[in-house]
């Protein structure tokens, strides 16, 4: 276990606290376009299956609209601001996407199952 703590405690001492915020930064654009492409690709995938129940089904433009303002809003956590302002915009910018997510999840949620039942009926 010595060696494990002599390598933790030599990167710790080479950790700055600018390094952190860029490393932080950076994940937090690459998980925010990641989370947005999953949550675009759910949205697409129940229209679709919507559209095959209904063709008429109208396509969800709020969601989608708000989710392009977030992936827009995305670049802006590299803006050089305070850690904590930086916490709270990262919060913003990356939770509101997972509520447009909860809520396709909640209200596309019986068209998902019954494309799950045909599915497996089908297998």
């Amino acid at each position: 276990m010595a060696g494990a703590d002599a390598f933790f405690l030599a990167i710790l001492h080479g950790f700055t606290p600018e390094m952190y915020m860029l490393i932080t930064k950076a994940a937090g654009i690459a998980c925010s376009f990641a989370d947005i492409a999953f949550i675009l690709l759910l949205l697409k995938t129940a229209h679709a299956l919507k559209l095959r129940e209904n063709p008429a089904a109208p396509p969800p433009k709020r969601r989608l609209c708000a989710l392009y303002v977030f992936a827009a809003l995305t670049p802006t956590l590299a803006l050089p601001i305070s850690s904590d302002a930086f916490v709270i915009w990262q919060s913003l910018v990356l939770g509101i996407p997972y509520l447009l997510l909860a809520h396709t999840v909640v209200t596309e949620f019986p068209t998902l199952l019954r494309h799950m039942r045909e599915k497996i009926r089908s297998n």
